[in-house]
Parts: C-alpha cells; structure tokens; sequence
C-alpha cells in the first residue's frame, strides 16, 4: 500500500481552515515544521498503545484530563504543573480505590486547534472567520486577528515542545513523588467542601504510605515511587501542522510515505517512494545502540549529586545506579587525579549529629567505590553537616535537596 502524509487532503474533511491569505507562507511554514524534530517518539507511542491494551482488558483504568484549548496567552510552567499535579492527585485516589494501574494522559501539549459549527461568527452587523484555536488565529473579534496565520502553528510546536520537556522533567525528576502527591491531596481536601467525604479515603492512604515507610519502602528506597508515566494527547484537527513528522508513523506502520516535489527543472514533480521494507530492523538496531549509551553524560559525572533519605547513610537503589554510571567514567579516566566528596545534611537535629552524619553518607560514597575497585588514594573527602544547604530546610523537598554528598572528579 502507497500513502503519502497529505492523502488527507484528497478527503473532506471539517473544522480545517481554508482560507490562509498567503498559500506560499502556508506552503514555506509546513516545510519548516517537516524538518523539526518529533515532539514526542516512537516508543513513547508503543509504550501508551500496551497500556490503552491493558485498559481495553480491564487491567487498567484510563484517566484523561486537560484544557478544552490550550492558549498561547496562558502558557505558563505554574499551569502546566497545576494540571499535572491534578491529574496525579486523582491517579493515586483512583488506584487506591479501584486496585488497578491507572494510565495518565493529558490533554496538553497540542490542544489548540477549535471545532466550529460555523465558519464565520457574527457580532452585530460585523461577521468574521470564527476563532479556530491559537494555532490558527486569535480570539479578539477583530479582521487582523481573525486572519488565518500559518506562523502560528511554528508558536504552538515550540510552546507544545516547551510542555513536553517540562512534563517528563515532572514525571521522572522526583516531582511524581508518591508521597508528595498525597499530600497535595490532603491540602487540596482542606479547601473542598467534599472534605468530610473524602478524608476516610485520604485517612487509609495515609495509612498505607505509613505502612510501606515503616517497611522500608519509601521513595528514597524504591525509585518507582519518585517517579511515573504521563502520557499527553490532543485532537487532531489542523492536518496541515499534524502532517509534519507523520513519515516515521507510517514507516512503523508498514506504509511507504512519498514525498513530492516540484522539479527544479520545471515540467512534472518528482515523486520519491520511502520503503519500509528493512525499517523495523533498522529502528530496532538504532533503539539497541541508544540503550548502551551511557546513562549520564562526562559533565555529569565530572558533578555529580548522591541522595540521602532522612537520618540515613545507607545508598539507595538510585544512588548505586548513579555511581555506578560515574565509575564507568573513573574507570576510563586516564588522567583523574582526585575524587573529591563533600558529605551534607539537612538541618534537622544538632549540628555535631549533623556533621557526622555527613561524614558517614560521604564514607558510604567512598567504599561502594572501592568495593567495585577505585583505589583508596584517589580520595579526598570532607564533611560539612548542615551548614552548606542548597535549599530550604522549611520544606520536605528542601531538606531532601539538602541530604547529599557532591562528587566531583579532578582531572591533570
């Protein structure tokens, strides 16, 4: 089967603007959007297709929440947390409640495009193109903001691309804290008029958290609890801006996507037909070469960040793996000359407590490095307690951010 990314246009298809003053602007503005990377990947897509599966199943639940639109007017990180933060809250009340996984998708990161039933609005005896979303024209009634402008779908991938970042940066950074996220759901009930309902639910959360914690299963431990799986979707209504990016679907998919051109030469276009016969192995091999890359980059490894759950010196789950990826580095160094660790703390408790057990979490550091074969002289360390905070010791996160050793290795 032949298929080309604008077969779409052969069909009728509704709530798509046909009236872009300036072709050629369109035309330029969906050849620049062809060359812009993928907001968001292959596996990423496969990964969401096995969980809807699950839904499809009953082995899970699908929760998707976000704007109706989104607007270029109220882009703002506070925003895109609060929905983020939302969606979590409800995440962990309904797998509670239903003792199933619930997958996460936001309707963000793309949402801009309007259905309309109709294609003109009319306010007194002044009739105008309706307002199809910010990535087509604005909401003012006004002709100059009313006019179809293709630059507008360049501001929604950036601001859609900007979203993204911030998303997996939230899910996978420590934000998605198990523990965190409830208690957002215990301020939130605060403020609800449903309190008296919902605090028996919120009550035996509580209690489970507490539970686990007193197991030794806490998100400084079991690094799934700091983290989850957010996925994001929206409508696709302005084919023109979905178009872009769509070659790499349909090579997955068994298509072979042609791409058009006018020849240079004048006379008829030049038709070029991409096989995807071989493509699935070849993705397979490139996805294979990505997974031994090292996890964290030279300058990561060079400043590193070891943390500490609360009182504790013993290395967690995720801080074996991050010095593990640093010793791959130590290993390959030909020219290291010192391995400086400064041991931290947050200020809870008194100062000489304090500093030994800074002291303590920047031993640990030290003889998991040895133990794996880093020679004891290359060491040099110091221990500072609590007087070197990076963050605020009023909060949770603060103090958090404060338990730690740096790693920094020297070089000649």
């Amino acid at each position: 089967m032949t298929w080309t990314p604008s077969d779409w246009r052969q069909l009728p298809a509704k709530h798509i603007p046909e009236d872009y003053p300036d072709s050629a602007a369109l035309a330029a503005v969906e050849e620049k959007l062809k060359g812009f990377p993928p907001l968001v990947f292959a596996g990423e897509a496969r990964r969401l297709k096995q969980r809807l599966g699950e839904v499809a199943a009953g082995e899970a639940f699908l929760l998707q929440g976000g704007d109706c639109a989104e607007s270029f007017k109220e882009f703002h990180p506070d925003n895109i947390r609060d929905t983020f933060r939302v969606i979590l809250q409800m995440a962990v009340v309904l797998t509670y409640a239903g003792s199933v996984p619930v997958v996460k998708v936001g309707r963000m990161a793309g949402q801009f495009a309007k259905p309309r039933s109709s294609n003109t609005e009319t306010q007194g005896d002044v009739t105008l193109p309706s307002c199809f979303g910010d990535n087509i024209n604005g909401i003012e009634f006004d002709a100059a903001t009313r006019t179809n402008d293709p630059q507008r779908m360049v501001r929604a991938y950036s601001q859609a691309a900007a979203t993204l970042n911030l998303l997996r940066a939230f899910a996978t950074g420590g934000y998605a804290n198990l523990r965190q996220v409830h208690q957002w759901t215990l301020e939130f009930m605060g403020r609800s008029p449903w309190a008296d309902k919902f605090s028996d639910v919120a009550d035996r959360i509580g209690e489970a958290l507490d539970f686990m914690e007193a197991c030794g299963v806490d998100p400084q431990v079991v690094p799934q609890l700091q983290r989850t799986s957010f996925f994001t979707s929206h409508e696709a209504l302005l084919l023109p801006y979905e178009q872009a990016g769509r070659m790499l679907a349909g090579l997955a998919s068994g298509l072979q996507p042609t791409i058009m051109r006018s020849s240079l030469a004048g006379g008829e276009s030049v038709r070029v037909v991409v096989s995807s016969v071989g493509y699935q192995q070849a993705w397979s091999d490139y996805q294979a070469c990505v997974s031994k890359l090292l996890p964290i980059s030279a300058a990561q490894a060079e400043q590193s960040t070891i943390s500490f759950r609360s009182g504790g010196s013993l290395l967690s789950e995720d801080a074996k793996s991050m010095l593990d990826a640093v010793l791959q580095y130590i290993q390959a160094a030909d020219q290291l000359n010192e391995i400086v660790l400064d041991g931290h703390s947050d200020n809870q408790g008194n100062r000489l407590d304090n500093r030994e057990l800074s002291r303590q979490r920047a031993l640990a550091v030290r003889d998991y490095l040895m133990e794996k074969g880093v020679d004891e002289s290359l060491f040099s360390m110091r221990f500072h307690g609590d007087r070197y905070p990076i963050a605020s010791n009023r909060t949770a996160e603060g103090r958090a951010a404060n338990r730690r050793v740096m790693l920094r290795l020297q070089y000649n």
